[in-house]
């Protein structure tokens, strides 16, 4: 696959908040230029937009992202040692690569990236996907064993709640 690194992406907290920004908005940077996310993904200039002819949305950014390659975001996770696909979309807009990887595949085939890519693990050196291995037994968590110690818990508390009263 022909893929194209837009780096790692970190959440951060601007000097100035934009005006337009709603409370609780969320902001990610480039970590090797400290790039703003929202001014790297958007559409310039914004009297001009952008159609994706895909899904006929999308004033994103075609400086920075091609129109019909598919966008995604790979996150480390210590249970792999490895990064794993988050999202994998066509629309850049809907992706916030915060704590992660940016790619894009300029030569996707197929026609529902997230379903082909999302939850794979993603090698950023070799520039290839691959199908996790299953969890090993131990890694599941028996609800059946914390089903009866959540009982056993309850039990404890009524009977301390009994012997309070009596007293």
């Amino acid at each position: 696959m022909n893929i194209i690194d837009h780096g790692e992406w970190v959440t951060y907290r601007p000097d100035q908040i934009p005006e337009a920004a709603p409370n609780g908005a969320m902001f990610a940077k480039r970590v090797s230029d400290d790039q703003d996310w929202y001014k790297y993904v958007h559409a310039k200039p914004p009297d001009e937009p952008t159609i994706n002819p895909i899904n006929m949305a999308s004033l994103f950014n075609v400086e920075n992202f091609q129109l019909e390659t598919v966008k995604f975001t790979a996150m480390f996770q210590e249970a792999h040692n490895a990064y794993i696909v988050g999202a994998a979309v066509f629309d850049p807009l809907m992706l916030f690569p915060a704590g992660g990887l940016l790619g894009e595949i300029t030569d996707y085939t197929g026609t529902d990236p997230q379903t082909d890519l999302g939850g794979k693990i993603y090698d950023p050196v070799a520039g290839t996907f691959t199908t996790p291995p299953p969890p090993e037994q131990g890694d599941f968590v028996d609800m059946r064993a914390i089903s009866i110690t959540l009982k056993d818990i309850i039990a404890r508390l009524e009977r301390l709640e009994s012997k309070k009263g009596r007293k």
